[in-house]
């Protein structure tokens, strides 16, 4: 049966407003706003390694807004590719392109220009040519078919009226190890925490 948003909701508008507000958040990590940001607030409540994130340029983790750590959930084997949506400023995927090393990838999606400059310019700052940051969303994911084991979003999918999309951009993006583990389109896209996947075929711009 599909879903649909009970309420007239202008998508447009709501990216437009989501963009604006993160671009502040970019520009801005110390300023007045909603939701906690920064390194202490996710050492202190979401369980990161505060001398981890103290390795990482300040501009990618001042910037943090995240509402989890997918780095609990399970380990990240070196070598594996790692697709992070809504990287934001690129603290996640840093600290994961430290796990994978320089014979894995990982891959930051995210729908704000100025966060995906500063994630990659933290990569580029810290000499991680294994790191590839590009524009998308849950919804748009520009990846081939077949490719994710799992994929770790925070804000990639922040509306139910989005949720029907994305959940069949991450059914078709999942891989056949995905899908023998029973998970349904419908569980695939709510299942937001988990950073492991597998993109042979992408490569990272120098």
């Amino acid at each position: 049966m599909a879903t649909s948003c009970p309420i007239d909701l202008d998508v447009l508008r709501l990216r437009s407003e989501i963009a604006s507000l993160y671009t502040r958040v970019a520009a801005q990590p110390d300023g007045e706003f909603h939701f906690h940001r920064g390194p202490a607030y996710a050492a202190a409540f979401l369980g990161y390694d505060a001398t981890e994130l103290e390795a990482l340029p300040a501009d990618c983790s001042r910037s943090f807004a995240g509402v989890g750590n997918p780095h609990l959930i399970a380990p990240i084997d070196a070598s594996a590719t790692v697709v992070d949506i809504g990287c934001g400023a690129g603290m996640d995927l840093l600290l994961a392109a430290h796990r994978v090393g320089g014979t894995g990838k990982a891959i930051g999606v995210d729908m704000t220009p100025d966060m995906r400059d500063r994630a990659r310019s933290a990569a580029a700052a810290q000499g991680l040519r294994h790191v590839g940051v590009i524009e998308g969303d849950a919804t748009s994911l520009p990846l081939p078919d077949a490719i994710l084991n799992r994929a770790k979003t925070g804000f990639g999918v922040p509306t139910a009226a989005w949720m029907n999309k994305a959940s069949i951009q991450l059914a078709q993006a999942r891989s056949p190890a995905a899908a023998s583990k029973g998970l349904t389109s419908r569980r695939w896209a709510q299942f937001v925490l988990g950073s492991l996947s597998t993109h042979p075929a992408w490569s990272p711009s120098p």
